[in-house]
């Protein structure tokens, strides 16, 4: 057998390779906790990987882009008329 090759249930894991991709997203992680405000963090908290966490601001995020957008519309259409 292979160094660093583990055999587990007859799943073939590298677990190096495991092992670096838990470190990056444990690092990826704490980047995002460290460069948002305590109120987003909230929302942040109990999600497992980095990617969780993306998806969870990229979909709040675009949310409000298009509450936004709306508004402006809204706005827009009622500053014109008076």
């Amino acid at each position: 057998m292979q160094s660093g090759i583990v055999r587990n249930n007859n799943i073939v894991t590298i677990q190096a390779a495991i092992d670096a991709w838990l470190l990056r997203d444990v690092t990826c992680r704490n980047y995002i906790l460290a460069t948002n405000e305590q109120n987003q963090k909230k929302n942040l908290y109990g999600l497992l990987t980095a990617r969780e966490m993306w998806l969870k601001i990229e979909t709040q995020y675009a949310s409000n882009a298009a509450d936004l957008e709306n508004n402006c519309l809204t706005s827009t259409r009622t500053d014109f008329y008076h």
